[in-house]
């Protein structure tokens, strides 16, 4: 195998190393923003159902 073939070779494989690990972490930072997310919207939904159920006691 001729010696520029070989570093063309090592310079491919190393960008599609740096390529999926780039996906990798872009995929990872996407889930991590949806759970950060669900958790706010959770927080949300019980703090209205808190105050839901706070207004029903005192209607009652």
């Amino acid at each position: 195998m001729p010696k520029r073939l070989s570093v063309w070779l090592l310079l491919a494989v190393v960008m599609l190393a740096g390529v999926a690990y780039g996906l990798a972490g872009g995929i990872a930072a996407f889930f991590t923003a949806l759970l950060g997310l669900s958790a706010v919207a959770a927080m949300v939904f019980m703090r209205a159902s808190e105050r839901v159920s706070h207004e029903r006691r005192e209607d009652s």
